[in-house]
Protein backbone atom coordinates (compact mmCIF):
# COMPACT_ATOMS: atom_id res chain seq x y z
CA UNK A 1 0.00 0.00 0.00
CA UNK A 2 0.87 3.25 -0.83
CA UNK A 3 0.00 5.20 2.51
CA UNK A 4 -2.52 7.05 0.89
CA UNK A 5 -5.92 7.65 2.91
CA UNK A 6 -8.79 6.45 1.64
CA UNK A 7 -11.62 9.14 1.10
CA UNK A 8 -14.65 8.12 2.44
CA UNK A 9 -17.76 10.57 1.73
CA UNK A 10 -21.45 10.18 1.20
CA UNK A 11 -24.00 11.33 -1.08
CA UNK A 12 -26.24 14.32 0.25
CA UNK A 13 -29.20 12.14 0.32
CA UNK A 14 -28.40 9.52 2.35
CA UNK A 15 -27.55 12.18 5.45
CA UNK A 16 -30.98 13.05 5.68
CA UNK A 17 -32.06 9.43 5.81
CA UNK A 18 -32.36 9.92 9.83
CA UNK A 19 -34.78 12.61 9.72
CA UNK A 20 -36.80 11.97 6.34
CA UNK A 21 -36.85 7.94 6.09
CA UNK A 22 -39.97 6.63 6.65
CA UNK A 23 -38.83 4.12 9.16
CA UNK A 24 -37.60 7.09 11.54
CA UNK A 25 -40.69 9.10 10.73
CA UNK A 26 -43.02 5.94 11.61
CA UNK A 27 -41.24 5.08 14.72
CA UNK A 28 -41.16 8.84 15.87
CA UNK A 29 -44.62 9.34 15.64
CA UNK A 30 -45.21 5.88 16.70
CA UNK A 31 -43.31 6.34 19.86
CA UNK A 32 -45.58 9.55 20.78
CA UNK A 33 -48.88 8.52 19.15
CA UNK A 34 -49.37 5.15 19.46
CA UNK A 35 -47.83 3.03 22.20
CA UNK A 36 -50.36 -0.07 21.39
CA UNK A 37 -49.19 -0.36 17.74
CA UNK A 38 -45.40 0.51 18.64
CA UNK A 39 -45.41 -2.39 21.32
CA UNK A 40 -46.95 -4.89 18.15
CA UNK A 41 -44.76 -3.64 15.82
CA UNK A 42 -41.61 -3.90 17.82
CA UNK A 43 -42.67 -6.76 19.83
CA UNK A 44 -41.81 -5.65 23.13
CA UNK A 45 -43.16 -3.17 25.76
CA UNK A 46 -42.28 0.42 25.54
CA UNK A 47 -40.14 0.38 28.80
CA UNK A 48 -38.22 -3.19 27.66
CA UNK A 49 -37.60 -1.44 24.12
CA UNK A 50 -35.95 2.27 25.91
CA UNK A 51 -34.03 -0.27 27.92
CA UNK A 52 -32.60 -2.00 24.95
CA UNK A 53 -31.59 0.98 22.91
CA UNK A 54 -30.41 2.53 26.05
CA UNK A 55 -27.87 -0.67 26.03
CA UNK A 56 -27.04 -0.76 22.36
CA UNK A 57 -26.31 2.74 21.41
CA UNK A 58 -23.26 3.17 23.06
CA UNK A 59 -22.11 0.06 21.11
CA UNK A 60 -23.91 1.02 17.72
CA UNK A 61 -22.66 4.48 18.06
CA UNK A 62 -20.56 6.45 15.33
CA UNK A 63 -17.70 7.89 16.92
CA UNK A 64 -16.82 11.80 16.23
CA UNK A 65 -14.10 12.44 13.89
CA UNK A 66 -11.97 15.68 13.10
CA UNK A 67 -13.13 15.63 9.09
CA UNK A 68 -17.00 14.54 9.75
CA UNK A 69 -18.05 15.14 13.51
CA UNK A 70 -21.29 13.12 13.03
CA UNK A 71 -23.27 10.90 15.55
CA UNK A 72 -26.35 8.54 15.03
CA UNK A 73 -28.93 10.32 16.58
CA UNK A 74 -31.60 7.77 18.28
Amino acid sequence: MTGKRKCLWMRSWLKRRETKSVYHTLLAELRLEDSKTLRQWIRLPKEQYQELLRLVTPLIMKEDTQRSGSRVNL
